[in-house]
């Protein structure tokens, strides 16, 4: 009689985490990954939910660089001007990256700086004449290969003020330097 009663209560304890997964496969399956899927436990089930939240969060976040990439790359082709084209890629950068500032210096065919674009926090877009390249981007230039600074501030007046840390990358085009590729951080 006990065991009779048993068996409803033991039947709601294991239907229900497997129809919460069931809910959350067909929220994923139809794009909807908001919402947490909490099914824990020290079973198989268990086990199964956690898989469940990973792979939610990872196509989470797989989604939002896919939407941001095709948000960069249609700003991009739908202009053929430079400024059309540099500025999403940038702006990309500054969304994907804890970035304080993105920049291209853009090079002439002699292989010298001639503009320069560049966004800072919180999204300001600006383009001027550039310098010429000193220290590590001289050094990238010549050897067009990624560089690392690790400490930005023994070139004053290269970087950002409160650049602490900065990658830079050559932007070549059939192994030609057309620009280069700043992207500064704070620590």
């Amino acid at each position: 009689l006990i065991l009779v009663a048993l068996i409803p209560v033991l039947s709601v304890r294991f239907t229900h985490p497997i129809e919460a997964l069931s809910k959350a496969a067909v929220q994923i399956a139809q794009g909807k990954m908001d919402t947490p899927i909490d099914v824990t436990g020290d079973n198989e089930v268990g086990h199964l939910g956690n898989a469940f939240e990973t792979m939610r969060l990872s196509l989470q976040t797989r989604l939002k660089e896919l939407a941001l990439l095709l948000k960069v790359s249609q700003a991009a082709s739908a202009n053929l001007h430079p400024r059309g084209n540099l500025e999403p890629i940038l702006a990309g950068i500054m969304e994907a990256t804890p970035a304080v500032c993105a920049r291209i210096i853009l090079v002439s065919s002699q292989g010298s700086p001639t503009q320069e674009i560049s966004v800072r926090r919180p999204g300001r877009i600006s383009w001027k004449q550039a310098q010429a390249f000193s220290g590590p981007l001289l050094r990238l230039a010549a050897d067009r290969r990624a560089v690392k600074v690790q400490d930005a501030s023994i070139y004053p007046g290269l970087f950002s003020e409160k650049t602490s840390t900065a990658l830079g990358f050559p932007l070549l085009v059939k192994d030609k330097l057309i620009g280069v590729l700043l992207v500064e951080y704070r620590s």
